[in-house]
């Protein structure tokens, strides 16, 4: 459609050059025929509506990058020793979270246990966080062991991360960033799932690198859109 405008634009200007430099009298009928159909299809074409510009997306981004993810913000938990009620934020001091739903009727919640306390002396730097779901109970550990305590929606709670099954992990970044999360227990301290983990906390350079590159690719993109 552009085209075809275009088109009758450029033949429009050139039959009215001839026509406004030649001698008064002088026109031709058939050009001012020509004209006046060019002026009337010009006037009937549909009016085109300016091109879209795509709109920019760097706002969304940061946002979305900003925003933690939901379970990180909403989750409330107990100690088994007290009733102040805590948050991951609050708790982790900025620092990468390994979150586990656990249960004092659960085996291998229990049997993963060992390699959980193991895990902590082997990544100080990661924050291990085990919530029972069936409040407070007489399981001891090493580590710091907490309930739910989301009053009485508990249950409620669950069902909308759809924790249906125990133990559960979950594992977020330093922001609340979810990284990893699946269910049934593990041996936290096994090469394989330490360079896992790994992998998630601490990326290696090429993978630092690679990212780098990817983001500033997006922000010029996304900053020619502007």
């Amino acid at each position: 459609m552009k085209k075809k405008v275009f088109n009758r634009f450029i033949t429009l200007i050139a039959i009215s050059f001839f026509w406004l430099d030649a001698p008064k009298g002088a026109q031709d009928p058939l050009a001012k025929d020509i004209m006046e159909d060019l002026d009337k299809d010009l006037v009937d074409l549909p009016q085109l509506s300016p091109p879209l510009r795509k709109k920019s997306s760097i706002k969304k981004t940061r946002l979305e990058a900003s925003k933690s993810y939901t379970l990180y913000q909403e989750l409330r938990f107990s100690s088994m020793e007290g009733k102040k009620i805590l948050t991951l934020k609050e708790y982790s001091y900025k620092l990468p979270i390994l979150l586990i739903f656990w249960g004092s009727f659960c085996g291998p919640c229990l049997r993963e246990f060992p390699s959980l306390e193991r895990l902590a002396s082997l990544m100080p730097n990661l924050k291990i966080v085990c919530v029972a779901i069936d409040g407070p109970n007489d399981i001891t550990s090493t580590l710091p062991l907490f309930y739910i305590n989301q009053g009485k929606n508990n249950q409620d709670f669950l069902a909308k991360y759809r924790v249906q099954s125990i133990p559960a992990f979950f594992l977020f970044d330093a922001a609340g960033k979810l990284l990893w999360n699946g269910v049934g227990a593990k041996e936290w301290d096994s090469v394989p799932v330490i360079n896992t983990l790994k992998t998630f906390i601490h990326p290696s350079t090429k993978e630092r690198n690679f990212k780098q590159k990817r983001r500033k690719k997006n922000l010029y993109r996304n900053k020619n859109f502007r």
